[in-house]
C-alpha cells in the first residue's frame, strides 16, 4: 500500500477524467452510479486490508471527475447552430450625472 503522495494519486484520477471528458462526453448518469459502486468497493477493500482498494478509487475518482467534466465543459456546437448568423446588439449609453467626491479619500 503506497503511503508517500496520496493526493498524487487523486490528482492523477481528475486530471485523467477531465481529460476524457474534453475527448468525448459520457453519460453522466451511468457513470455517476459506476464511480459510487467503485466508491463502495474501494471502502469494502480498505477495511479488508487489501491493495485493490487504490485501484477501485483511482478508477472511481476519474470516472467521477469524467462525469464533473462532461457537465462544466461547453458543449460542442451543432452544424445547425454554426449556420445561424451572427448576433449583434447596439447599445447607447448616455452620462446624466457625474457624482463628485468632497474629498480624494
Amino acid at each position: 500500500m503506497p503511503t508517500r503522495a496520496p493526493a498524487l494519486y487523486l490528482l492523477v484520477s481528475m486530471i485523467a477524467g477531465l481529460w476524457a471528458a474534453k475527448l468525448a462526453e459520457a453519460p453522466v448518469g451511468l457513470v455517476a452510479i459506476i464511480a459510487l459502486l467503485l466508491t463502495a468497493t474501494s471502502i469494502w477493500f480498505s477495511i479488508k486490508n487489501s491493495w485493490l482498494w487504490l485501484v477501485c478509487f483511482v478508477i472511481a475518482a476519474a470516472l467521477a471527475f469524467w462525469a464533473y467534466g462532461s457537465l462544466r465543459y461547453p458543449n460542442t456546437p451543432l452544424s445547425k447552430q454554426l449556420r445561424l448568423p451572427i448576433r449583434e446588439a447596439r447599445l447607447h449609453f448616455e452620462v446624466e450625472r457625474i457624482l463628485q467626491a468632497e474629498n480624494v479619500f
